[in-house]
């Protein structure tokens, strides 16, 4: 017997994977990036990393009393503040921590400001496990980066990014102002520099 999936329930699920979305510039650039996404940038920098595998990763406001509500934000989109990043990790044992920890956490935070564009006040991070030796690099996770599209869902352009010259928030800072009509810009994913 074949069932076929029932398409509400599908973008439902498609919604859901997404995670939170995230403020990408100032309440005036109306741009952000699913959590989902930003993640698996910084898992991929860390993975750049010898000696170290990030566990548990979460982007999430600095200070939420500060953060301001933008107009136009899609659904379930957090206000636009700073960020802070929080990430647990596991390092080879025998190895000097305090290192290894400044290292994640430079290639962190230059990933999250310098490759994505996004704002943030700290990296937070929590040793879980020491290791004999790190197996297979992760490579971040979770589903293929989709085609290089955009589309329009309930009046925000989505967007596919590949990384490169530009930050992902110039990017979408691009898209936003090319539409004749603005609209809120979610980047739903970004894709390696050279990757198709």
């Amino acid at each position: 017997m074949t069932v076929t999936a029932d398409p509400w329930a599908l973008e439902v699920r498609r919604e859901l994977a997404l995670g939170r979305l995230l403020p990408l510039g100032g309440a005036a650039d109306g741009c952000w990036i699913a959590e989902s996404a930003a993640a698996r940038v910084l898992r991929r920098a860390a993975a750049t990393l010898p000696d170290v595998r990030v566990g548990a990763l979460r982007l999430d406001l600095a200070d939420p009393a500060t953060a301001v509500r933008a107009g136009g934000a899609p659904p379930s989109a957090l206000p636009v503040g700073p960020l802070r990043v929080t990430a647990d990790f596991a390092a080879v044992a025998g190895r000097p921590l305090p290192p290894l920890a400044d290292a994640l956490r430079t290639v962190l935070w230059e990933t999250a400001a310098e490759t994505l564009g996004l704002s943030l006040t700290a990296v937070d991070l929590r040793v879980t496990e020491l290791l004999d030796h790190l197996g297979e690099a992760d490579d971040g996770g979770g589903p293929a980066e989709p085609p290089e599209t955009s589309t329009v869902v309930g009046g925000v352009l989505r967007i596919v990014v590949t990384a490169g010259a530009r930050s992902v928030l110039e990017t979408a800072r691009a898209a936003a102002t090319a539409s004749p009509d603005p609209m809120p810009v979610l980047v739903t994913a970004v894709r390696p520099d050279g990757a198709r």
